[in-house]
């Protein structure tokens, strides 16, 4: 999973836009207001109707893959790659 985040630095395509929580996919970046630090998604599981996203993520800065809850309607700054990009570790 390191090696698949650490690859996403060396990404060109991408798009940035805000959104909610609950439009995180894999392989999206986000930063949160209030927090310098840059979060890549590894994975999300949607729980049901009103209960928090408990998204995977790996952070550059402390080289630390954690898990975080947040709310479906927190608003994020996403980063999205357009399409897969060649030579990305893949998951295991």
């Amino acid at each position: 999973m390191r090696a698949r985040a650490r690859w996403w630095d060396q990404r060109r395509e991408l798009d940035t836009f805000q959104g909610r929580a609950d439009g995180l996919n894999s392989g999206d970046a986000y930063t949160l207001s209030g927090c310098p630090d840059q979060h890549h998604v590894l994975t999300v599981t949607h729980p049901g109707r009103g209960r928090r996203l408990a998204v995977l993520v790996y952070v550059p800065a402390a080289d630390e893959i954690v898990e975080l809850g947040l709310h479906p309607d927190r608003l994020l700054a996403i980063e999205r790659p357009h399409t897969p990009e060649a030579g990305m570790p893949t998951l295991p």
